[in-house]
């Protein structure tokens, strides 16, 4: 199991007593996400703002030697978790281990598979195939 499958993995175990209870869920994943790195006002422009959906979302992600580096912001409070969340979730890993990720299975792990808009979720499915080995390599933005 590479890195990210074991954090994968550990947010499962983490969200899944919470699953039936929305309110409780969305506090864990907000715990989860605390200490993730906001996108810097600087770094908050049109290159790196997700498009598509009414809360303005930045996700920005750099390669810091062979470890994905990433930042997240949002004005809505569940997505700026979300995002976080992920940001959180990504950042540190091995950029060869991205090769496994899967947005959907993400969300699952969450719990968050069936209490998310589909444009919340294309959103989120829209950042997930911005992070793909080639979109890295080539410096490509979640825009």
């Amino acid at each position: 199991m590479n890195t990210l499958q074991h954090r994968i993995a550990d947010l499962k175990s983490a969200t899944t007593p919470s699953k039936d209870d929305p309110e409780e869920l969305f506090a864990v994943l907000d715990s989860l996400a605390a200490g993730s790195l906001d996108t810097p006002s600087k770094d908050r422009v049109p290159q790196n703002e997700v498009e598509g959906c009414q809360s303005q979302i930045w996700f920005t992600f750099e390669t810091v030697g062979n470890l994905l580096k990433c930042t997240s912001w949002s004005d809505s409070l569940i997505t700026r978790t979300i995002v976080s969340l992920l940001a959180k979730t990504l950042s540190g890993v091995p950029i060869d281990d991205l090769e496994a990720f899967d947005m959907t299975e993400f969300l699952e792990a969450c719990n968050l598979q069936d209490k998310l808009s589909m444009r919340r979720k294309n959103i989120l499915m829209h950042i997930g195939l911005k992070l793909t080995l080639p979109s890295l390599k080539k410096g490509d933005s979640c825009a």
